[in-house]
């Protein structure tokens, strides 16, 4: 699943609220509410002297009539041109309202944040007219946080992480999203599930109990499935490339119930070496 961005759920309710803009009233260092799942911290990545990036920060906070709105957007963008750089900013785009139109930089942030305002706002009276009464609302709030971050990056490869929350007060909690993308350096090639050889992708789950037991904080297999909701098939978001191993993320509700959130784990690239494609071996120890 590319998180389709547009993000799951998130994309299809992302069209839901208003935004506004840094000068009617935004605070870089204003907190936000914390979601309910549990969430890792991953700490971001220096970029490959190839492969230079700009990263910042731009928020806005915003109300239309009794609904308060509050966009987060936090990029890592490319600075090189390159094959590579044409390919992460491609996908950068695929994941906000523009589709395409605009390149995500410090200098288009406000147009794409005004962007979703106004697609939000259409949606909103919208639902005014099927019925919805936003007046009468005395603490609606809308969040939307964007993260798209570099956390993985060498002379052979880079890997993104996009993060996306969104969080409508009138619903019981809010959605996520979480993907994970990996670039090759050399010529922009994405890597997913063609890491793997295909009897290889088969033999894949057996190797993530080790992980899932981590992210869950439990030692025995009967702890592990008392958190899982059913069975342990393949996630539906592709896998990424770390320093260490290949990466591996479930969507909240994927296997897990919400409150577990987003299971993500690291499996060591000594465990797949059978597994792996002889083109990511080649990425991965050149």
């Amino acid at each position: 699943m590319r998180m389709n961005f547009t993000f799951r759920m998130a994309a299809a309710l992302l069209l839901l609220l208003p935004l506004a803009c840094t000068s009617k009233g935004s605070t870089v260092d204003q907190p936000a509410p914390a979601p309910a799942p549990k969430k890792q911290t991953v700490a971001p990545a220096a970029a490959p002297a190839s492969f230079a990036v700009d990263s910042f920060h731009y928020d806005e906070v915003s109300h239309y009539k009794r609904v308060q709105i509050t966009i987060h957007l936090s990029v890592d963008a490319p600075v090189v041109k390159s094959a590579c750089a044409d390919n992460v900013n491609s996908w950068m785009d695929s994941q906000l309202p523009l589709n395409g139109k605009m390149p995500v930089t410090r200098q288009t942030a406000q147009q794409i944040a005004s962007s979703m305002f106004q697609n939000l706002k259409k949606e909103i009276k919208k639902q005014e007219r099927e019925g919805a009464d936003f007046n009468s609302e005395d603490s609606a709030y809308f969040e939307h946080d964007v993260s798209m971050k570099m956390v993985c990056a060498n002379p052979r490869f880079v890997t993104y992480r996009c993060e996306s929350y969104y969080d409508l007060n009138s619903y019981n909690h809010g959605d996520e999203g979480l993907e994970c993308v990996t670039f090759s350096v050399k010529d922009g090639k994405r890597w997913g599930w063609n890491l793997f050889t295909r009897e290889g992708k088969k033999k894949l789950t057996r190797l993530f109990k080790p992980g899932l037991k981590k992210y869950f904080g439990v030692k025995t297999d009967g702890e592990l499935y008392e958190h899982l909701m059913g069975g342990l098939p393949l996630p539906a978001t592709a896998p990424y490339l770390t320093d260490k191993g290949v990466g591996f993320i479930y969507q909240t509700y994927e296997i897990a119930p919400f409150c577990d959130g987003s299971p993500e784990f690291v499996v060591p690239f000594d465990k797949l070496q059978d597994l792996l494609s002889p083109e990511a071996k080649e990425l991965i120890n050149r």
